[in-house]
């Protein structure tokens, strides 16, 4: 500044608390994760619980029209949430950073260090006291340190809803039979994935009583095994479920082809003897 300047008062005043620059920063990130905090919980809340549902197949619960539009409402009903949000947001000023870290130092150091002397600017041993008063204010204030974010959630979500909310998103992503997004996109769109026939077989083979041998559970038995079965061996084969099948066998002698197509039958039981070699399948 040049002389002009210093004439008539133009002198720029030093920033009393420029040491603490980088802890004033700290402090305005904290604060704003504060406020995005206390502005969007409800709506991280909405979609972690959302999430959980579609990844559990809750959808499935409703008829396609039905879920998609209740689906179409949580999504309107985010909407709004997001838009509130963004309208309490706020993120903190300089100031506002500064009068939190000085709220936790003892005397409020930093808003004497941004105080004036009112009076006696002229008077050489009041310039002294005074800056012996900013002197001790600005050692007092290097024990400032940048605050964490205190949002004070559970006053504003009393049922504790947040929590839950995080609670079932991780058990989702844990534990969900298809948390993928494809199968979010698909439960969203109704898209539905082929399904076959559910029907389960479990079969026996129980050789004659004169040979001493044990019963086999053929469903154990790897696929293209040969076994040596004796003759009168009687196979047992029982199916559980609904769908369309056949159940193809050439040991019988009668080489047949036995298919249960009956929708109203769920357990199906078939018995033969085993006269030749061959298949079954």
């Amino acid at each position: 500044m040049n002389r002009y300047g210093q004439k008539y008062g133009l002198v720029k005043r030093r920033d009393p608390v420029e040491h603490l620059a980088g802890r004033i920063t700290l402090t305005r990130v904290s604060l704003g994760l504060e406020s995005a905090l206390q502005s969007f919980w409800p709506l991280f809340t909405l979609l972690a619980f959302t999430y959980a549902f579609i990844a559990f197949n809750g959808l499935n619960l409703f008829a396609f029209p039905v879920g998609q539009i209740g689906l179409g409402a949580l999504g309107l009903w985010a909407l709004y949430l997001l838009f509130r949000g963004v309208r309490a947001f706020r993120y903190p000023t300089r100031k506002a950073a500064l009068a939190r870290m000085d709220a936790t130092l003892p005397e409020r150091p930093i808003a004497a260090l941004q105080d004036e002397s009112a009076l006696g600017r002229q008077d050489p041993l009041t310039r002294e006291i005074w800056h012996a008063h900013q002197t001790e204010m600005a050692e007092r204030s290097r024990a400032a340190r940048a605050v964490a974010p205190e949002p004070d959630l559970p006053r504003r979500d009393r049922a504790g809803l947040r929590l839950m909310a995080v609670i079932a998103g991780i058990v989702a992503i844990a534990f969900a039979p298809e948390p993928q997004l494809t199968h979010i996109v698909d439960a969203v769109t109704g898209a539905q994935e082929p399904v076959g026939p559910s029907v389960a077989i479990e079969a026996w083979a129980t050789p004659p009583g004169y040979t001493g041998k044990p019963a086999l559970y053929l469903s154990e038995i790897p696929n293209g095994e040969t076994l040596d079965l004796p003759v009168n061996t009687v196979i047992t084969l029982r199916t559980y479920g609904q769908g369309d099948f056949e159940l193809a066998e050439s040991v019988s002698g009668e080489n047949t082809v036995r298919p249960q197509t009956d929708p109203e039958i769920t357990v199906h039981d078939v018995s033969f003897n085993v006269v030749q070699s061959g298949g079954l399948g």
